[in-house]
């Protein structure tokens, strides 16, 4: 270093070792955001699971989670249909996987080996339940969710309905 500053020569020696290291960096950067997208929509989908459950309980109504594994979509509803709202956002409790910020391309394989619009139905006890008949569910629910060659299961436990992702 001179008196008065860099020299052009140090200057390049910087620009060109900041942009080696840029090149390292930046690919792990945001290949490493792809990986969370499993993560965030398994969690958005127990979330709903779970708030679901809890509307069950408080209010002693069945209610439900609609999973349409073909528009990549979840809904939080009453007993009779009508959309919840979101307890922060106060929104309707829609949420569409290929327009979540942070998901999208994340596929909704089945809803227990089940596809198309499939309802995950908790009863006042918070037990999951038959959406047709009310009754007990024999087994676990578990949703498959797909990105890239990566699955998560979000299952719901039968005669509980605590969610779990695994």
């Amino acid at each position: 270093m001179s008196a008065r500053g860099y020299t052009f020569a140090e200057l390049m020696v910087v620009v060109t070792i900041l942009g080696i290291v840029a090149m390292v960096v930046i690919p792990r950067v945001s290949s490493h955001g792809d990986g969370q997208k499993l993560t965030v929509a398994s969690t958005e989908l127990a979330n709903a699971l779970r708030f679901a459950r809890s509307e069950a309980l408080r209010t002693g109504v069945n209610c439900r989670v609609d999973i349409d594994t073909g528009a990549e979509t979840f809904v939080v509803v009453d007993g009779v249909g009508n959309t919840l709202y979101h307890p922060v956002n106060k929104q309707p409790f829609v949420t569409d996987l290929k327009s979540l910020p942070m998901a999208g391309g994340v596929d909704i394989v089945s809803v227990g080996g089940s596809t198309g619009l499939v309802k995950v139905t908790f009863c006042s006890r918070g037990e999951p339940v038959d959406a047709v008949t009310g009754s007990p569910l024999a087994a676990d629910v578990a949703t498959r969710l797909a990105y890239g060659g990566d699955q998560v299961d979000v299952v719901t436990g039968r005669g509980t309905g605590r969610v779990s992702i695994q």
